[in-house]
């Protein structure tokens, strides 16, 4: 921002010293008269993505000057440029690291999801080489398992940025694709580091996609957090996936258990929300899974 900021101040300055120089006759306060011809210039009004350069207009229309008209007029002008660049640059900086992509998925039913092929299918759409981290890891589907919902967010790098992979999937908007965008993001490195390595979330969720809390419920969710350290209790089963994958229940006794915590919520919709006439929700039922890495 600092180097944005200066490319800023040496483009003013070159503009004016430079228009300075080229003056056709000596004028009073001829400098000072050029900064405000400029100022004027960058004078607009943006409505929604359409920037009016008011300021322009009313120099091109109010002031008829008579000496010096030439410099003036390129001075407003400048100053008219200069105002463009800084609205559409941040704009223009972003366009390498953003890209859209409708990509297909495996199965829209939780039995047969395969989030493993499927991120390979994204990563060479993308070209992705480095490895990813995980952000945000939601998946929402039916009593039957039929998939609601995926809202996956992944950090990478592209040309030496931080970028999202923001990756999507509607039964009511997606017609068997995820929607997967890129964008340029702002991570701390703090955060990149501590985040874990999606391909072990993608590699085991297969496991245990078709699990279920005791009871039947109206709707699941799976959600995935960062590295956590296990916790007895005893309203909620706990499983460990070992490296091998092999999965056994967790109990008071297990002590120093780490790793990547994924959950199943059981969802029962209690009756109608005053507020917005739609079904309530609870998680009442929850099922624990702890991958050690």
């Amino acid at each position: 921002m600092g180097g944005f900021i200066l490319l800023i101040y040496i483009y003013f300055i070159t503009c004016i010293i430079g228009l300075y120089k080229n003056k056709d006759e000596a004028e009073e306060n001829i400098f000072l008269k050029l900064i405000g011809y400029f100022m004027i210039g960058a004078f607009v009004i943006p409505i929604k993505k359409i920037i009016l350069p008011i300021g322009f207009i009313i120099h091109l229309i109010v002031y008829k000057a008579e000496v010096n008209r030439d410099i003036k007029r390129k001075s407003a002008l400048f100053g008219f440029i200069l105002i463009i660049y800084i609205t559409i640059s941040p704009t223009m900086r972003q366009l390498p690291y953003e890209k859209s992509e409708e990509i297909p998925i495996s199965s829209t039913m939780i039995q047969s999801l395969n989030l493993k092929d499927d991120l390979e299918r994204v990563k060479a759409e993308f070209d992705i080489k480095d490895i990813l981290k995980l952000d945000w890891f939601n998946v929402e589907y039916l009593n039957n398992g039929e998939i609601r919902k995926i809202r996956i967010a992944l950090c990478g790098k592209k040309y030496g940025e931080n970028v999202l992979y923001y990756i999507s999937y509607d039964k009511d908007v997606n017609e068997n694709n995820y929607l997967v965008r890129r964008s340029k993001y702002i991570f701390s490195e703090e955060y990149i580091e501590s985040a874990v390595e999606c391909d072990r979330v993608f590699e085991t969720i297969h496991l245990i996609q078709t699990k279920k809390p005791l009871r039947e419920f109206d709707d699941y969710e799976i959600s995935v957090s960062n590295q956590d350290e296990y916790s007895y209790d005893e309203k909620t089963t706990t499983f460990l996936i070992d490296k091998d994958n092999n999965i056994r229940e967790l109990t008071k006794d297990d002590i120093d258990v780490t790793g990547i915590e994924i959950i199943i919520n059981g969802i029962s919709y209690n009756g109608m929300s005053v507020n917005t006439y739609s079904p309530t929700q609870e998680r009442v039922g929850r099922v624990k899974f702890i991958i050690e890495n």
